[in-house]
């Protein structure tokens, strides 16, 4: 008779389509696909949690032993593959594993050796191990914090200037209203740059233009200014009109 231990079994392709294996969280997918290969022909193994880790999935990392009894729970919940306790060890029977998994001959099974599952017997319901609610990205003694405060609305959002407020500008300044349109837009940017909200917008989109007014005719003031008139040299009256001569600027009157 042939041992009932073997390099491992195989998964049937039916499980591409299997809604309970679909349902699995993805840590636990993968456990339950290490889980396999390493059922005997009966579809048990042991399942204690240390010897899981140890045997089955030693270098995943994101499989700890800490999170194995939940991701073993899971498992138990939407697929036929079990766990269970009897006589205070932990084990794993995967009920329809001859019938619907395994094509073995009955002949080379060998001895059935381990406890089957039975449903709601006394003794044989899931492992009764504490399960350590830990959701997927939280850190274990993580302060569970409260949904998250909505972002407050973007400064002035909305804003725009009252009919009075655009006709005391062209008034004013003799901004035109495309001028005016631009200046709004830069007043929005440049206050939501400094996030700070005005305390009165209207006000502060008054001052805006005002500033604008001043910056834009302080340039063309400065653009005006001509050099000084320069008294002669020769009369000491100012020149309005100068030559050279004889290597001096001179007024018309003294050439």
């Amino acid at each position: 008779m042939a041992a009932p231990d073997t390099r491992g079994r195989m998964l049937n392709q039916d499980i591409s389509e299997s809604e309970n294996f679909a349902n699995l969280s993805p840590a636990a997918a993968v456990l339950f696909c290490m889980i396999i290969p390493h059922l005997n022909s009966y579809g048990k193994m042991n399942g204690g949690v240390g010897y899981l880790k140890e045997i089955v999935c030693p270098k995943v990392t994101y499989i700890s032993e800490r999170k194995l009894p939940r991701l073993l729970h899971e498992i138990d919940t939407n697929t036929n593959v079990k766990w269970f306790k009897r006589d205070g060890r932990l084990w794993i029977h995967s009920i329809n594993f001859l019938t619907e998994h395994q094509n073995l001959r009955k002949d080379r099974l060998g001895k059935d050796l381990l406890p089957s599952y039975s449903g709601g017997s006394p003794g044989l319901s899931p492992a009764e191990v504490p399960l350590e609610v830990e959701e997927e990205g939280k850190k274990k003694g993580e302060v569970e914090r409260g949904p998250a405060r909505e972002a407050p609305p973007p400064i002035l959002e909305g804003f725009e200037p009252t009919k009075k407020m655009i006709d005391e500008a062209k008034a004013n300044y003799g901004f035109s209203d495309t001028t005016i349109d631009l200046e709004t837009r830069k007043y929005i940017v440049h206050r939501r740059a400094s996030e700070k909200e005005p305390p009165d917008p209207n006000a502060d989109w008054m001052l805006w233009m005002l500033r604008q007014y001043e910056r834009v005719n302080k340039g063309r003031s400065a653009s005006k200014r001509t050099e000084p008139e320069k008294e002669c040299p020769e009369c000491g009256k100012q020149m309005s009109s100068r030559v050279v001569s004889g290597g001096r600027e001179v007024c018309l009157e003294c050439v």
